[in-house]
């Protein structure tokens, strides 16, 4: 059994080499996930969010808390994640704002 009935390819020279089975492709655990069919929960999107989105949000603020700003801010977020595929219709339809935000 040589390497061409595996499918791996062997190249070497100005190509480069590569020894991965040429059928393979390189997924991220997020893009995996999605192509299982797994959909993030709401307590993953708010430590999300949390993480990524309100830190410059707080940087903006000026004189204290910013109410409408957050909620448009996790309305924005909500909206992403579900045209990315990350959540169903269903949850970007039903999940209410977060009580700390």
């Amino acid at each position: 059994m040589g390497f061409e009935s595996l499918g791996l390819v062997w190249m070497v020279g100005s190509v480069g080499v590569r020894s991965r089975p040429a059928s393979v492709t390189v997924r991220t655990s997020s893009t995996l996930a999605l192509t299982r069919g797994y959909k993030m929960t709401k307590k993953q999107a708010e430590q999300q969010f949390r993480s990524e989105v309100l830190p410059s949000i707080v940087e903006q603020e000026r004189n204290g808390r910013d109410g409408p700003r957050r909620a448009e801010a996790w309305n924005n977020w909500t909206d992403m994640l579900c045209k990315d595929g990350q959540i169903t219709d269903w949850q970007y339809m039903n999940w209410h704002h977060p009580r700390w935000l």
